[in-house]
């Protein structure tokens, strides 16, 4: 996976399960989930848009990771196969 996605990337995703545990607890995210649908301001709201906003980036960067290594292998075989052609 850490070849798809990229370590670092994976280890900064997995980075915002321990800031959710420091956060919450199973009452608090239910309650912060209510609050944000109710469209509400509070601590914990932030704190799930900050979690929120900083999971979307981290998936952009996993998916542009993704798309760069397939290009890269893409134009390796290319010129492996070129080789062999001689």
């Amino acid at each position: 996976i850490f070849d798809e996605v990229g370590k670092e990337n994976f280890d900064e995703l997995n980075s915002l399960f321990q800031v959710y545990k420091d956060n919450f607890n199973e009452f608090s995210f239910g309650r912060t989930l209510m609050e944000r649908k109710e469209g509400k301001v509070t601590e914990g709201t932030k704190i799930l848009e900050d979690i929120l906003a900083r999971r979307d980036k981290i998936l952009d960067k996993m998916r542009m990771h993704s798309v760069l290594k397939a290009s890269t292998n893409q134009q390796e075989e290319q010129n492996n196969y070129e080789m062999r052609q001689g």
